[in-house]
């Protein structure tokens, strides 16, 4: 992408490139090739980051103060993306940032991809904002000049049939992690973390990972007889899985070391199931059991404030977008033939 005319170019006070790293003080900040945006952040946290209108220097700071906020689970990935503005955008200061640049940067890293898009632009954004509000160095977000064009939304591909078609191709673990996925109808992470601490007078208790530092919303989820089967079963293998490490872990589903499963460790099981029903790898992803399982849920009768509750939804919008994902609607007009003229 193109780039402005910049004045006084050259590194911060103090900063000198030595043995292809950055120095600040005869302190090694990080290595050349980690670009910029890494230096910045080195300074920041060594608290000797200069003036900071320069867009990696702004993006370092922003990322101490912003990404704190952020549960764990959306932290490594809001870094990832503000570090590819901060590097497209490293000869840039602050307020030399327009709309057409950011639109040139989206077309050039997301050609096409327009969920991506739509994430980095929102990153963007809300880094625009923090630099209006907390530090001054803008007075207008030039992202909300930039229109992007919206995501399909896609229908993901969980039915009756495959779900019990997967399920077969698991492990009695993983079955228990895929079962308990639907009747909890709750994120993946936190039925992957879930703790026997959790389990309650008649009700599992969720604060759901994501949103623990924005809305802070909390549920309990009613244990049926359905899911009363399924801890049993699981409660069962830990057992047998405490018996040879003589101690119990703290999960409900969990592996033969007596820990949580990874995530990747989840996706490989899935994966594997995969493949061997349909030959090669499809793309199943287990995160789209709870959208399957809320239309199901909508399907059984349970209204949109119902499901909201029980997903922690903060707005209504959100818990319609998920059983969109699934629902197909049925047209109530029905047509007849119009009336044949009669012969004359």
């Amino acid at each position: 992408m193109s780039r402005p005319c910049k004045h006084n170019k050259g590194l911060p006070a103090y900063v000198r490139i030595r043995h292809g790293s950055y120095v600040y003080k005869d302190k090694k900040l990080c290595r050349v090739e980690d670009g910029e945006a890494a230096m910045y952040e080195a300074l920041t946290k060594a608290k000797a980051l200069p003036q900071i209108d320069m867009v990696p220097a702004a993006v370092a700071k922003f990322k101490l103060e912003y990404l704190a906020r952020l549960a764990p689970s959306t932290r490594k990935e809001h870094a990832r993306l503000l570090d590819i503005f901060a590097a497209d955008f490293s000869e840039f200061r602050v307020d030399q940032v327009e709309a057409p640049a950011i639109k040139r940067s989206i077309k050039n890293l997301y050609p096409g991809k327009l969920t991506a898009a739509k994430h980095y632009k929102a990153r963007m954004s809300t880094f625009f904002r923090w630099c209006i509000a907390d530090v001054g160095l803008i007075k207008i977000n030039p992202c909300n000049a930039v229109w992007l064009e919206k995501p399909v939304s896609k229908k993901t591909p969980w039915t009756p049939k495959l779900f019990w078609d997967v399920r077969e191709k698991l492990e009695p673990m993983h079955q228990c992690y895929h079962e308990l996925s639907f009747l909890l109808y709750q994120r993946t992470t936190d039925v992957r973390l879930l703790r026997r601490e959790q389990i309650r007078e008649g009700v599992i208790h969720f604060a759901p990972s994501k949103t623990l530092k924005s809305s802070g919303k909390e549920v309990d989820i009613p244990i049926t007889s359905a899911i009363q089967g399924v801890l049993d079963r699981a409660a069962v293998m830990s057992r047998e899985i405490a018996k040879k490490r003589g101690v119990i872990g703290p999960y409900v589903i969990q592996t033969r070391q007596g820990t949580a499963y990874t995530r990747s460790g989840i996706h490989s099981a899935y994966r594997r199931a995969d493949e061997e029903l349909h030959g090669a790898a499809t793309g199943l992803n287990p995160k789209a059991l709870r959208p399957f399982a809320v239309t199901m849920a909508k399907k059984f009768g349970y209204r949109v404030d119902q499901l909201q509750i029980g997903l922690a939804h903060t707005s209504q919008k959100t818990t319609e977008g998920y059983v969109q994902q699934h629902e197909v609607p049925v047209s109530e007009v029905m047509l007849e033939l119009p009336e044949r003229p009669k012969k004359q």
